[in-house]
């Protein structure tokens, strides 16, 4: 007889990172709601932590899209080793590639550029008191955590040789 195991009902990555971000915030959320805060600034942080967290928890279904996968999905140019190594499900020394550069600077690019527009537009006059704002600034949010996450995963793939990021 096996004995049945509960099993984790979040088992994707952005799930996880969802759920702690959310969890981080629940004492911010406490104090918000106690103290002697302008209703405006309860309610506008408290929808862009709940607008991010709905961002994170969604995006893998949005990838599924080709048209959002080829633009965003940077981890299809990593290897299979790559991707372990990212998602820590074994680290074990993996050849560097030296074209892992060339492959991911499309990635690179495009997630900054989104999150430098996305901003901008978040904070434009006409916006700044409304939904969009904090809409554009989950997106804003999102996107330059993912080209960090980038960033740093040049230090873990390139070889120690000289890192050439300059614009064309």
């Amino acid at each position: 007889m096996h004995k049945k195991t509960a099993k984790w009902p979040f088992n994707n990555i952005h799930q996880r990172i969802a759920l702690l971000y959310l969890a981080i915030n629940l004492p911010i959320f406490g104090i918000l709601s106690e103290g002697a805060f302008y209703q405006k600034t309860q309610y506008t942080f408290m929808s862009f932590v709940l607008v991010l967290t709905i961002i994170i928890f969604i995006v893998p279904h949005f990838l599924q899209y080709g048209c959002i996968k080829k633009f965003f999905c940077w981890m299809d140019v990593l290897t299979t080793e790559e991707k372990k190594v990212m998602l820590c499900l074994g680290f074990h020394e993996i050849q560097r590639a030296p074209d892992y550069i060339k492959r991911i600077k499309p990635f690179l690019y495009k997630t900054g550029t989104c999150s430098i527009i996305l901003s901008l537009i978040g904070m434009a006059p006409d916006v700044i008191d409304s939904n969009l704002s904090i809409l554009c600034g989950a997106l804003s949010f999102y996107l330059f955590g993912a080209f960090l996450i980038i960033i740093a995963s040049v230090l873990i793939f390139v070889p120690k040789v000289k890192i050439n990021l300059t614009f064309p």
